[in-house]
C-alpha cells in the first residue's frame, strides 16, 4: 500500500512559525521534533534560535518555496 503523505520537505527559521502555510501547502509535521519546534514559536514568537522543521504533504507539488521564503522560512529540502 502507498504512503498516504509520501513528499516531505524541510523548512527552517526563526520567530513566528507561518502556521498557515501548513493549510496552504497541505502539509504537517513530520514528527514529534516538528511538533515541538513548531510550538516553541507559539510561546514564544521571539525565539532567536533557527529552527529546521520537516514536514509532508501528499504531493510535491503542494510545496511554494517562494512562499515559505516571503515568511522567513525558507525551504531547504525537498
Amino acid at each position: 500500500m502507498a504512503e498516504k503523505f509520501p513528499h516531505s520537505f524541510t523548512v527552517n527559521g526563526r520567530g513566528a512559525f507561518p502556521l498557515d502555510m501548513l493549510r496552504y501547502d497541505r502539509a504537517f509535521p513530520a514528527d514529534g521534533a516538528a511538533v515541538d519546534a513548531i510550538s516553541i514559536a507559539l510561546g514564544d514568537p521571539d525565539a532567536c534560535n533557527i529552527r529546521r522543521v520537516t514536514l509532508r504533504t501528499s504531493d510535491k507539488r503542494n510545496v511554494t518555496p517562494a512562499r515559505w521564503g516571503s515568511f522567513g522560512w525558507p525551504v531547504i529540502a525537498a
